[in-house]
């Protein structure tokens, strides 16, 4: 499975979330491919994803694709909901 982190901050700020979306990061990618999508370059020694760097401002087909693809798993999960219920 692919799956992708797109956080607002990351290491090396210190954080709570900075922490633990690299920690995820790194246990889901012990048996999935992960990916991080960052504004800019993070040097991060101990990890087991990728981390892909992106200039939001001058990609806009990026964002356009990422977009789409939340949507199509908020459908995913719509349609899930409405199995259990």
């Amino acid at each position: 499975m692919k799956i992708a982190f797109i956080p607002s901050t990351f290491l090396p700020i210190i954080g709570g979330a900075e922490i633990q979306t690299h920690n995820l990061g790194n246990k889901i990618a012990e048996e999935h491919k992960v990916d991080i999508f960052l504004l800019k370059d993070a040097l991060i020694k101990k990890k087991k994803y990728k981390i892909k760097i992106y200039d939001i401002d001058y990609d806009e087909t990026i964002i356009e694709n990422i977009n789409e693809r939340v949507e199509a798993c908020k459908e995913y999960i719509k349609t899930l909901l409405e199995k259990i219920n």
